[in-house]
């Protein structure tokens, strides 16, 4: 047999409000102390409000206080409050039953004993018993709240800090750019002026050799042939 987390934590909340009798515990805290979840304790304290073992108390300072001396609240009690329905096998409920020899069984009977023997064997103890065998020192093994309530305070600081910093690399990043930029544009203006020069090279190179040959100029025939004298 086991049983529900619904249960379990209504034990653990009994046991933790009868360690600090003196004052109005909160469901946060209690939380904490176990290291469960808050949402599932504010249920486990309605079921323990409406079985009449504590008192709520709404409110900024509201919280939760024991309603009966711990000596009159019954582990077995707070068990059928928590868990109406103990159905430890299938015919336990007719509704949902699919055994053919539920109604000749005698298994079922049996199995009702036990669990009506377990039942009265946790009737037997009482909160006080649970404070009293564990001892002076159990306060000591919740988790301590202080130590959980620095470490949730020191995450905001860490996350404002890492949003900053995007902005300054953002600014910084924004310099190389402009730079880029104007290497961008003077490395075009050299690559044009470089190419401006290899094509003058080109046509220059494409003339024929004639045309670069110095012009000679033949003298006339009159001036070329003497005049013979008589």
């Amino acid at each position: 047999m086991r049983l529900t987390l619904h249960a379990d934590y209504g034990l653990r909340t009994l046991v933790y409000l009868a360690a600090a009798p003196d004052r109005v515990v909160s469901t946060t805290e209690i939380g904490r102390a176990y290291g469960i979840s808050k949402n599932h304790l504010v249920r486990v304290a309605q079921s323990l409000r409406d079985a009449g073992f504590i008192r709520l108390t709404m409110g900024r300072s509201g919280g939760l206080t024991l309603a009966r001396p711990t000596t009159a609240i019954r582990i077995g009690e707070v068990i059928r409050s928590l868990e109406p329905e103990l159905r430890i096998v299938e015919c336990f409920d007719p509704a949902t039953n699919t055994c053919p020899i539920a109604p000749r069984c005698g298994l079922s009977p049996i199995i009702g004993d036990a669990l009506d023997a377990f039942l009265a064997s946790l009737n037997r103890y009482t909160i006080a018993d649970v404070l009293r065998q564990s001892g002076p020192t159990l306060s000591s093994f919740f988790i301590p709240v202080g130590a959980l309530t620095r470490r949730v305070a020191k995450t905001p600081a860490k996350a404002k800090a890492k949003t900053k910093t995007p902005a300054k690399t953002k600014a910084v990043a924004a310099r190389p750019r402009a730079t880029n930029a104007a290497s961008k544009s003077g490395g075009r203006g050299q690559r044009s002026s470089r190419s401006t020069r290899r094509s003058r090279r080109q046509v220059s190179s494409s003339l024929p050799l004639a045309s670069m040959a110095p012009r000679v100029v033949s003298p006339s025939r009159s001036a070329a042939t003497p005049s013979r004298c008589r």
